[in-house]
């Protein structure tokens, strides 16, 4: 039986007085895709927030056995977790593809040249664009950027923000794809995504988050069965 990497306790999120995340719990199993779905403004971006420590919450965060709640996100960052984030805004515009990768390996500097060939096997166009400012990448080559710098710290764990969101069909299977290939080289992924079914697909294990709370939790293909996940989101 696979170990749990992750293990999220009673979790409240806020921001100001706004409670944002109510009392959520799960684990993440060593290996899996684990899938947090559910409507935009549901509270699911403000888990991957919290478990990174870019949020006040309480409750408690546990990182491979160990509680992380009172590291800085950097001393996550180097523990082995990385997001990826729903904005480009992060992306260094006035830098290149190139420059930006190397930024994700800061935690890593001894790892960069094996982590960068690794990136470059998964999304050969940034290695055809390495010496391109970012500000000239398209939406799809964007989120390669941002996927292709979290990989550079060398994560055991990768958060994932709503991959496809602004993607076309195309682009949006193209970056799945890689996904899965990232789970198969080892990286357990933590995937937060609006579009139920592609994350159900995609996923081992899934919770369904509705106004900051878990409203059901299980196997993906436990959740593809509820009735109401099957109403309410499939539109079956």
């Amino acid at each position: 039986m696979s170990k749990t990497i992750l293990s999220i306790s009673d979790l409240n999120v806020y921001y100001g007085s706004l409670e944002a995340v109510h009392d959520v719990s799960f684990n993440v199993k060593e290996g899996e895709i684990f899938a947090i779905i559910g409507s935009n403004g549901a509270g699911k971006t403000s888990i991957l927030n919290a478990i990174v420590g870019l949020v006040r919450y309480t409750g408690n965060v546990q990182f491979l056995g160990e509680k992380i709640d009172n590291l800085k996100t950097y001393q996550r960052v180097a523990r082995g977790l990385s997001l990826v984030p729903e904005s480009s805004a992060s992306i260094f515009t006035r830098f290149t593809v190139l420059e930006n990768l190397m930024i994700g390996s800061y935690v890593r500097r001894s790892e960069k040249n094996d982590m960068l060939e690794r990136v470059f096997n998964l999304f050969p166009r940034l290695k055809e664009r390495s010496n391109q400012m970012a500000d000239k990448l398209s939406g799809g080559e964007r989120k390669m950027l941002l996927i292709g710098r979290a990989l550079m710290s060398n994560p055991k764990l990768l958060l994932l923000d709503e991959v496809s969101l602004g993607l076309s069909p195309l682009i949006t299977e193209k970056i799945y794809a890689a996904c899965e290939e990232i789970n198969e080289q080892g990286i357990t992924i933590l995937l937060v995504e609006q579009s139920v079914w592609k994350a159900l697909e995609k996923a081992d294990s899934a919770c369904l988050i509705e106004s900051g709370k878990i409203i059901k939790i299980g196997t993906a293909e436990e959740l593809k069965d509820e009735e109401y996940i099957r109403r309410a989101y499939l539109g079956l």
